[in-house]
């Protein structure tokens, strides 16, 4: 039946990659179901489990929770704790720079406080909080810089406008003119 419906060597040809097509689109198919059955462990990297996550989040819960009752140090630990299992968990990071700031660890607080405005780049309290820290330290133009993604992201903030007002007074009036 296959040599009446191609009888020409091009029609033979065309029908072996049409084969070889789906052949390949078929084995791409099982691929890709058995690395997402697997956890990428086809490529020898599994992200935190369920289980890790919820752990993490208690943690840092706990953390939180050691900060309002002024327990810094304590809060510090259980903020590490969380931050080993998930360090791209942006809310520990924001606890974490606050427990390192409340102790006078500034330069360790900017950090964790940029980490977590990176992670999570549409919280314009996050950047509000990143600007307050910078101006705090003397990073005039940092905070400047992240007074305006706050203003950005909401325009109603009004502690983000405090930042910039305060950028603004340490700057001088010549560079507000310049930027304005």
């Amino acid at each position: 039946p296959y040599t009446t419906l191609f009888r020409s060597r091009a029609a033979i040809s065309a029908a072996r990659r049409c084969s070889l097509v789906g052949t390949r689109l078929l084995l791409a198919v099982i691929f890709v179901q058995v690395v997402s059955a697997s956890g990428c462990a086809v490529f020898g990297h599994r992200g935190p489990t369920a289980d890790d996550m919820s752990a993490a989040r208690e943690l840092s819960r706990q953390g939180v929770a050691a900060i309002e009752s002024g327990q810094s140090q304590q809060a510090e630990d259980l903020l590490k704790k969380s931050l080993a299992t998930l360090p791209d968990d942006a809310t520990a990071h924001h606890y974490m720079a606050e427990a390192l700031w409340n102790r006078g660890a500034r330069d360790e607080a900017i950090q964790h406080i940029e980490a977590a405005a990176r992670l999570e780049p549409t919280d314009a309290t996050l950047a509000m909080r990143a600007g307050e820290m910078a101006l705090a330290t003397g990073h005039r133009e940092n905070a400047f810089n992240y007074a305006e993604k706050a203003i950005r992201l909401d325009p109603k903030l009004a502690g983000a406008w405090a930042v910039r007002g305060r950028c603004f007074r340490q700057i001088g009036r010549a560079s507000c003119r310049e930027r304005v």
